[in-house]
């Protein structure tokens, strides 16, 4: 790595004693003799008017690091006193606009309350639009209040599975979420599958949309660590994606765009579970469930790792077959499709495998091209970090808080043919003393990493100087 020099600068100045040019006469030398002779022998007195200066400077300068301290201390006592009133000034807004929103739905439901009871079915809806309103002004200990009263009057009324309570169910899974309350989360969409299926009376392609917020959800729980065993999370979500895969096979009037995101959610699944490192907990239950085996006899997980590595490529390869079959499909789909596929087995050592998937997916765009089509370059032209996710199941590291403080690094590193990182070498810093932390973790994941290579005319070659910002919270 190259380092800027650290040049510092130090200037000396010298004082030189100025000469009189003057040459003093003899009697004048003889009286100043004589004046300055006397001069040392009260040397005890001189001293002790010094000494007497120094305790006095030094008692000016102990006075004046109090003063500092006490000014500091002040300062602190200050800040404290300012965040005091600015919450107290947070408190009494959120009190007057409780007391708005009170008064202006409260009224409305007296008189709902006062003509049908505790129970008149309109109160469920002026009860949503009073906890819509605490939500927006973000009170939501009163919103979820308010709606979860909302919700039970709409049971009482129309019964545990009507489907009048989703939108209801659908803001309170909102609210859940802004406070953090991630159990409540699954609960409230459970709950919401639930109604919708029974709601389905055999009629299954109706449930595909609930299955889908469901499994969306699961997965977002696992990659989040939401949970006390998150991998619980990962085994309903790939359950969820199959189920669907099912339904819209059955299915006539289920697109072919619709049934090839799931698919691919299928595979993102399967990899997860393939290269989940269990915990004590999780581990007799991830294996004995889907396997029959045990945690702690090595034949039982490796079956479990190819059972999920033959689901996944079961998944993209019907994506495959559903792309080549449809003449609508663009060559890119179809090219990408093939990579992805190759992009599978090279996650799991398979590299010969891949690459033929590789050259197929160029063959293509170069087919296209033949038949002078418009084909982007972008496909092959850099490596890209495995597995490529879609849309819904992606994760940012960059979704901080607009408040909160993060650094970056920038590195450097080549890739080789086979999609593995190395030489990883870091160019810039912000802060540097986190830098060193900060380049530990972002190797490790580097080399945890496998990259779909570059290609040159089809064939994976060795990428060198991958430049990269990685992020992170302070």
């Amino acid at each position: 790595m190259n380092m800027r020099p650290l040049i510092i600068c130090i200037a000396l100045s010298g004082i030189a004693p100025a000469l009189s040019a003057e040459t003093a006469d003899p009697e004048s030398a003889s009286t100043e003799a004589a004046t300055e002779a006397p001069a040392e022998a009260p040397n005890a007195i001189v001293d002790t008017d010094d000494t007497a200066k120094d305790d006095s400077s030094d008692a000016e300068t102990a006075m004046t690091e109090d003063e500092i301290k006490a000014m500091e201390a002040e300062r602190l006592a200050e800040e404290e006193r300012a965040k005091q009133r600015a919450e107290e000034e947070k408190e009494a807004e959120r009190l007057r606009v409780q007391r708005e929103l009170e008064r202006r739905y409260g009224a409305v439901i007296d008189n709902l309350e006062g003509e049908g009871g505790a129970y008149n079915p309109l109160l469920s809806e002026a009860l949503m639009g009073m906890g819509d309103a605490y939500y927006e002004n973000g009170l939501y200990d009163e919103a979820v209040d308010t709606l979860q009263r909302a919700a039970h009057i709409t049971r009482v009324n129309e019964g545990l599975y009507s489907t009048s309570g989703i939108p209801i169910l659908e803001k309170l899974i909102e609210l859940h979420a802004a406070r953090g309350e991630w159990e409540d989360v699954g609960a409230r969409y459970q709950q919401m599958f639930t109604i919708q299926k029974r709601n389905a009376r055999g009629k299954e392609e109706e449930l595909l949309p609930a299955m889908e917020k469901l499994s969306d959800w699961h997965l977002k729980a696992y990659q989040e660590g939401i949970g006390e065993d998150p991998v619980n999370h990962l085994i309903s979500a790939q359950s969820l994606y199959m189920s669907s895969t099912e339904i819209m096979e059955r299915s006539d009037s289920i697109t072919d765009e619709k049934l090839v995101e799931t698919l691919k959610q299928t595979a993102i699944t399967s990899y997860y579970l393939a290269t989940h490192t269990p915990s004590e907990k999780s581990a007799a239950f991830t294996w004995e469930i889907n396997n029959g085996g045990s945690a702690d006899n090595p034949m039982a997980q490796q079956s479990f790792v190819i059972a999920n590595y033959s689901a996944g490529k079961q998944a993209l390869s019907k994506v495959v077959d559903i792309y080549g079959e449809n003449p609508d499909v663009s060559a890119v789909d179809r090219a990408n499709a093939l990579a992805e596929l190759g992009d599978w087995h090279l996650m799991f050592n398979r590299r010969s495998t891949a690459q033929e998937y590789y050259q197929e997916a160029w063959a293509v765009l170069e087919d296209a091209r033949a038949n002078g089509q418009t084909v982007p370059d972008n496909l092959f032209i850099k490596p890209r970090p495995l597995p490529i996710e879609s849309e819904s199941s992606k994760t940012t590291d960059d979704d901080y808080r607009a408040d909160s403080e993060f650094g970056y690094i920038i590195v450097q590193f080549d890739i080789s043919m086979t999609g593995r990182a190395s030489d990883i070498e870091l160019l810039e810093a912000n802060p540097e003393d986190h830098a060193d932390e900060a380049l530990s973790d972002l190797s490790k994941r580097l080399r945890a990493t496998r990259f779909r290579p570059q290609l040159n005319n089809g064939l994976a070659v060795n990428t060198e100087n991958v430049v990269y910002k990685y992020t992170y919270p302070l």
